[in-house]
């Protein structure tokens, strides 16, 4: 194995145990508007937001528990069928086709970049001959230069990757109960988007990760798009999947 060979390894190496540290990192954003007269509202209900999708769906019943988890922390209750909440909260999910992508990035090349230092070694031998009288001879002399070479980043390699995006997206609108009017007419409580682009196509591995991420923005009013970072051992994210602490 070659010294560049060597050192991408490691770092990579050193990546995969960091992420298997933290997890796989989520990037969120929330975007949030609310009434003002929302904070005083105490009880709530859920309904799915597409008409085709009925309350008592596995997938709805399963990302309704986290939301409620997620509004449960913020001091409201959700009611059940015979009572009147405060307010109804329609619920919209879903996830976009597939987007292809296409990035180029640099890999430093490592090799010898000089010399250090230089040392040198030699041995030397005297041979003698003749007689008392008359003395004759050679010296034969060998030397040994080391050298230390010093080894850096010689220079980069460009390399493409390809790899695939979805966008998954959670809808909270939320309306006022009034059971004097018609429900078209219910005044506008909150609305709050959560969007999330990343690899993962599967919702139900990403759902509640973004719940984790959007809950101290739903239900209010955000001055714009917060964008959260977030990891799926997080404990806020543990917290809406209900592990205990």
């Amino acid at each position: 194995m070659t010294l560049n060979t060597s050192i991408i390894s490691a770092l990579f190496s050193l990546f995969l145990l960091a992420g298997c540290a933290t997890g796989p990192q989520y990037y969120v954003s929330t975007s949030s508007l609310a009434a003002p007269q929302v904070s005083s509202a105490q009880t709530y209900e859920l309904w799915p937001m597409n008409e085709n999708v009925a309350p008592s769906d596995l997938q709805f019943l399963e990302y309704s528990k986290y939301i409620e988890r997620a509004l449960n922390s913020k001091g409201m209750t959700r009611v059940s069928g015979h009572e009147t909440p405060d307010i109804i909260v329609l619920v919209g999910y879903g996830i976009g086709a597939p987007e292809k992508n296409t990035r180029s990035y640099s890999i430093p090349v490592f090799g010898q970049t000089g010399i250090s230092s230089s040392t040198t070694t030699g041995t030397a031998t005297t041979n003698v001959y003749g007689t008392s009288t008359y003395v004759t001879g050679n010296t034969n002399y060998r030397q040994t230069t080391t050298y230390t070479p010093t080894f850096g980043i010689t220079g980069y390699q460009t390399g493409v990757q390809n790899y695939t995006t979805y966008t998954r997206y959670i809808t909270l609108n939320a309306a006022f109960v009034d059971i004097e009017k018609d429900a078209k007419d219910w005044q506008p409580a909150f609305e709050t988007n959560i969007v999330s682009t990343g690899s993962s196509g599967d919702l139900r591995q990403v759902f509640p990760v973004m719940i984790a991420a959007a809950k101290d923005s739903i239900g209010v009013s955000t001055p714009k798009a917060v964008q959260t970072s977030i990891s799926e051992n997080d404990n806020a994210v543990q917290l809406i999947l209900g592990a205990e602490n």
